[in-house]
């Protein structure tokens, strides 16, 4: 799409020059003063015959969108009508005309099998035929039935010709009119009448000055619940049982535009009509499929219709159709709502090159590039599949070059990729510390709303990666960057932004690299040592302070306390935490906290320190640290006891109906005056 349209430009229409080979923009362009305006301006677009025989049409149109201010986007299908008419006259591009786009279908070529037209083409030579003499085929619109057909032949057949101008046609009122009338009136009197002049409107319509006529009608959502009243969405259904292919694609057309609405597509649901649509996938007919398939995309939407049709045994044949370009983008779309179902994944663990053919569109310029993304993030939940990314058959490493595109282009849905492949442990992942040092130069950068997302994500990815990466090397880091001070001095300034679960993942990648150094995987505890000589503790504890309404911080935090209490092998430095009564305090006070995790990580520490307490006064703190505990769990039963004492007197009494099963026969012998004292005899209860 371009960028911007030239203000002081005004489009009027696109023409091909067929004898040049070029397309020819005609507009009227004013000052930048504004006080004079040049008509009949031209920019003159010459179209090189490509040496690609795979481009389309499509990818053409929006090159020269791109290139040229002065198209606007809204005349896009009249600019592909164009190239199209260009392509068939001079044959810029070799592709042939059943692999254009939708928007381009050929309605003068329709196959229009009658009697009655069979005789018009033995009788009528094609050569005779000429726009000049419109005026002429019009007034067969005013005979009889037959001379109507007659005419609306006539018309639609002088279309096809090169000297035929579609924008004097536009401004044929007695034409648009005479069609109008006869469709309207005479439409369901012969088939053959309606097909010829339903192709000449489908003609139109490929050409935005005819859009007036239209426009009033495609956004009425009135005219849209009347078609769905009429029950329009059986009968398509119904015709789907037919053979003829042309019908078929007009049908898949005007369900695809039906399916956008929820009240057809719920119709297309409950008749089940979606069940008739994967046998189409198998005809030889090229436009056919792909709107089949952009039909299924709609509906796929709906849960219950993607998981039947996966479960009927779709996802091969997409696969096939994934490794032809033109089917490319669709395919990728329906790969993705396919991935949203989780237990769906592992079947794409069967077609390795699609991985590879995936992961290759990562590292080009392609306007589904987003989706593939997206796709391969949701694939990237399955270990093997992330392996499958990482490694190609070529053994080539992929995961170095993948974040170090993240890095460049500044993706975050790449960025989401990288933290999927590497949430698994696996060993074919490969980066130098250049990668690494990428990650924490971003999360160092100024914070702003969009920044944030992708600095949590770099955390994620580091976090993830903590295993892999040396511990001298975390010490490097931590230094070079100063990330101690970085985070003692990091304030959340705006709850409604990202702050905050910034910090959280900041403590939790730290606590990951402590646990990394832990002795028993065969690692020293440099880092730890090298925290706590850095005050490590003391800022965790003011992190705590700052952000006490914040749980998942003060949980974070606390947790990063306890890996590194864990990892402490060293009996001075844990007797000194001991002596630390503010470090006492705060976890004492927070074990009385409401939220679970703060909690328990507070009585998981506690129980650390008074385990490993051997000195005298240690001793003492341990002895505090069970009072504590027990008081704390003291107080949890009694206001549950209290609790239950303020529940209602009704509930009492049903609790106390099972300690005296007669109580409630006391009571209606008490309350009731009328009743016998017979009537509760134990052979009546019993």
């Amino acid at each position: 799409m371009n960028s911007y349209q030239n203000k002081n430009v005004i489009f009027k229409r696109i023409q091909a020059d067929l004898k040049n080979k070029c397309l020819i923009v005609y507009y009227d362009s004013i000052s930048e003063q504004k006080q004079q305006i040049f008509t009949n301006c031209k920019q003159i677009i010459k179209i090189n015959k490509p040496a690609n025989k795979n481009l389309n049409i499509e990818k053409i149109a929006r090159k020269i969108l791109r290139k040229s201010h002065v198209i606007p986007y809204i005349h896009y299908y009249e600019l592909v009508g164009q190239l199209i008419e260009l392509d068939r006259k001079c044959s810029i591009t070799p592709a042939s005309y059943d692999s254009l786009p939708l928007s381009t279908y050929n309605f003068l070529s329709f196959n229009l099998s009658s009697d009655v037209i069979e005789h018009l083409d033995s009788i009528i030579p094609i050569s005779i035929i000429s726009i000049k003499d419109l005026d002429s085929y019009i007034e067969f619109l005013y005979e009889e039935l037959d001379d109507k057909i007659k005419g609306a032949y006539l018309i639609l057949k002088s279309l096809s010709q090169v000297d035929c101008m579609i924008e004097n046609l536009c401004k044929n009122d007695t034409l648009l009119c005479a069609l109008s009338r006869v469709f309207r009136e005479d439409g369901k009197k012969s088939l053959e009448l309606s097909i010829c002049i339903a192709c000449i409107f489908g003609h139109f319509s490929k050409y935005s000055d005819f859009h007036f006529a239209i426009t009033n009608y495609k956004v009425d959502i009135k005219l849209e619940y009347k078609i769905h009243q009429k029950g329009i969405v059986s009968i398509l259904g119904k015709l789907l049982e037919r053979n003829n292919q042309e019908l078929l694609l007009i049908v898949i057309l005007f369900l695809k535009k039906l399916s956008v609405f929820i009240e057809d597509k719920i119709q297309i649901k409950e008749l089940s009509i979606y069940k008739n649509l994967t046998p189409l996938l198998y005809l030889d007919n090229e436009l056919l499929i792909i709107n089949t398939l952009k039909l299924l995309y709609n509906l796929m939407i709906d849960r219950d219709i993607r998981l039947y049709l996966v479960r009927s045994g779709i996802v091969p044949k997409l696969i096939s159709f994934f490794l032809k370009d033109h089917y490319t983008s669709v395919i990728v779309s329906i790969f993705y709502l396919i991935s949203c179902e989780t237990k769906f994944i592992p079947i794409f663990k069967q077609n390795e090159q699609m991985i590879d053919l995936l992961m290759e569109k990562i590292f080009i310029n392609i306007d589904y590039k987003p989706i593939i993304i997206r796709l391969l993030t949701n694939l990237a939940i399955n270990e093997d599949l992330a392996s499958m990314m990482v490694i190609n058959n070529k053994n080539k490493n992929r995961f170095h070059e993948l974040i170090n595109s993240a890095i460049v282009d500044n993706n975050i849905h790449l960025y989401q990729l990288c933290r999927n492949i590497t949430c698994h442990q696996n060993d074919n992942i490969k980066f130098d510390s250049t990668t690494i040092n990428s990650l924490f130069e971003m999360i160092k950068q100024s914070n702003n709303n969009m920044l944030l997302e992708i600095q949590i994500e770099c955390l994620a990815i580091l976090t993830n990666l903590a295993p892999v990466i040396d511990i001298g090397h975390w010490i490097r880091l931590l230094e070079k960057y100063s990330f101690i001070d970085f985070i003692k001095n990091y304030r959340i300034t705006d709850k409604k932004t990202k702050q905050s679960e910034f910090l959280s993942y900041l403590l939790n990648m730290v606590a990951k690299a402590i646990i990394t150094s832990s002795p028993s995987s065969n690692n020293d505890t440099e880092l730890v040592n090298y925290l706590i000589d850095h005050q490590w503790i003391d800022h965790l504890l003011n992190i705590i302070n700052l952000n006490q309404e914040n749980d998942q911080i003060i949980s974070n935090a606390i947790y990063c306390l306890y890996v590194l209490i864990k990892q402490i092998d060293n009996d001075q430095k844990i007797v000194e935490l001991c002596q630390n009564n503010k470090l006492t305090d705060y976890l004492i006070e927070l074990m009385y906290d409401k939220n679970y995790r703060i909690k328990t990580l507070c009585n998981f520490t506690l129980d650390l320190l008074a385990d490993n307490c051997d000195s005298e006064q240690a001793n003492n703190l341990a002895k505090r640290i069970c009072s504590e505990k027990f008081n704390a769990h003291n107080n949890k039963w009694l206001s549950m006891v209290r609790a239950q004492s303020s529940s209602s007197e009704s509930n009492n009494l049903l609790e106390d109906m099972f300690i005296y099963p007669d109580l409630f026969l006391k009571m209606d012998v008490l309350c009731d005056d009328d009743s016998n004292s017979e009537t509760f005899s134990d052979e009546n209860v019993n």
